[in-house]
């Protein structure tokens, strides 16, 4: 995926589901857990595991034996079966026999599900907020908040941003992410010296009372997962807009009815929780949109003991949709390409002079100096100083990591149509987007489709 930073978009979500169906695999097999409610992983047959052979690593007996597991995981012919479609997996409502199968086939029609979505009337009313340099807050509880924040969290290094233009909150704050006993007590030690409030109740308190009719906050839910809000919360947020006038989008994740037991149907929800979700409902009837994600039955379970790993994945797609959507429609990528990286880290470093260099159609070298002129304020008619094209990333790091739209003025000075600057007033007078910027920096063969 071109545009990409650890936990974002594609590569992010290949590695989510990677990980969570190698490790539910594993638990289901060696725990003898359900998977999807579904019989535990098959066990390998250890009276065909044999024994190790130095030169081969294993003997013939054992390859048998891994080969028969992977079949029972794949299917008949094995991991190297393609597992290619013939249509998409809400069309052709295929049963997944084999554990490997279900699990990737629900994976996959939840991303079908986001995707065939109308995420796009989320993603308009995120933009002008963007573009009236307003917020996009997330709110949420659990795992779904995490994700948010996780998004958040992203924005400023892939796009440049100011924090405050996207943040995230969850239900309770540090504490709620009390499985993770360190970052639980390092809050607590750390939040008086600067670390960030992340409560739903703090953003309640001091920042929706500041909100205005351009800000936007978007109510993150699984329905797997439970309510987003307490009935309380889901008040208070009511009455905060009702003063305000911001901007409200529900983004609902509902699963689909299963067809459960007797046993299991006569069993009720808790009674908070269906007035919770009651009271969201009311809540998003009257939000500016209401963007349900209808998910499959086949993703309407856990994957393994109680993770909600589908319901998180919509969530985790639609967030990365709507902020990166929104920052593209503002002019901040390039055919793919963030044009407004923040040189914070010797990995964007190095990936923002594969950007310049992409983009501008130079060599490697060329881009590293023109990066380095931004950085130390050279112009292009003077030589770098000696010594400078080959100083280390980390040392170069604590200045570019203070400077704004520094990839775009390194991509503006590459053909000599800017120098700095002429480069430096194009950003600060602001008339143009950055795109619009790079697009007349580079010869038209460049620019050409």
């Amino acid at each position: 995926e071109a545009i990409q930073g650890s936990s974002r978009l594609k590569g992010g979500s290949a590695t989510k589901i990677l990980l969570e169906t190698i490790l539910s695999l594993a638990i289901s097999q060696a725990l003898r857990c359900p998977l999807m409610e579904g019989p535990p992983v098959p066990k390998m047959n250890s009276e065909s595991e044999g024994t190790k052979n130095e030169s081969a690593g294993l003997s013939e007996d054992s390859a048998t034996g891994i080969s028969s597991f992977f079949s029972g995981l794949f299917g008949a012919k094995g991991p190297g079966t393609s597992m290619e479609p013939s249509a998409p997996a809400l069309q052709r409502g295929e049963v997944f026999e084999t554990p490997l199968r279900r699990v990737f086939g629900a994976y996959e029609s939840t991303i079908e599900a986001v995707y065939l979505s109308p995420i796009h009337e989320v993603l308009e009313i995120a933009t002008e907020t963007l573009r009236s340099k307003r917020h996009i807050w997330y709110l949420g509880s659990s795992g779904v908040a995490a994700l948010g924040m996780i998004d958040a969290a992203e924005q400023v290094p892939t796009f440049g941003c100011r924090e405050k233009d996207v943040r995230g909150f969850i239900t309770g704050g540090w504490e709620s992410l009390g499985k993770y006993k360190a970052l639980s007590n390092l809050a607590k030690e750390m939040t008086a010296s600067g670390l960030p409030a992340v409560s739903v109740d703090h953003f309640l308190n001091h920042f929706a009372p500041a909100a205005n009719t351009s800000d936007l906050v978007i109510l993150l839910q699984s329905r797997t997962a439970g309510p987003a809000l307490s009935v309380e919360t889901t008040a208070q947020l009511a009455n905060m807009r009702q003063q305000r006038g911001f901007q409200l989008v529900v983004v609902d994740i509902v699963a689909a009815d299963r067809g459960q037991s007797d046993e299991a149907a006569s069993t009720p929800a808790e009674p908070s929780n269906l007035e919770a979700f009651a009271a969201i409902d009311t809540l998003a009837k009257r939000s500016n949109y209401h963007l349900k994600i209808n998910l499959l039955p086949i993703a309407s379970m856990p994957l393994v003991g109680d993770l909600d790993a589908f319901g998180e994945l919509a969530i985790k797609l639609c967030c990365n949709i709507i902020s990166t959507g929104a920052w593209i429609r503002m002019g901040k990528v390039y055919r793919s390409r963030m044009i407004d990286v923040k040189v914070t880290n010797v990995k964007l470093f190095h990936r923002a002079i594969g950007i310049i260099a992409e983009i501008s159609g130079i060599t490697m070298d060329k881009a590293r100096e023109s990066l380095l002129r931004c950085v130390h304020d050279i112009e292009t008619n003077k030589p770098l100083p000696k010594g400078m094209m080959s100083m280390k990333a980390q040392d170069i790091i604590p200045r570019s990591s203070m400077m704004t739209n520094i990839v775009t003025m390194s991509i503006l000075i590459c053909h000599g149509k800017y120098n700095l600057a002429s480069a430096r007033q194009a950003l600060n007078e602001g008339k143009n987007t950055l795109r619009d910027l790079v697009v007349s920096a580079l010869p038209s063969k460049k620019n050409e489709s």
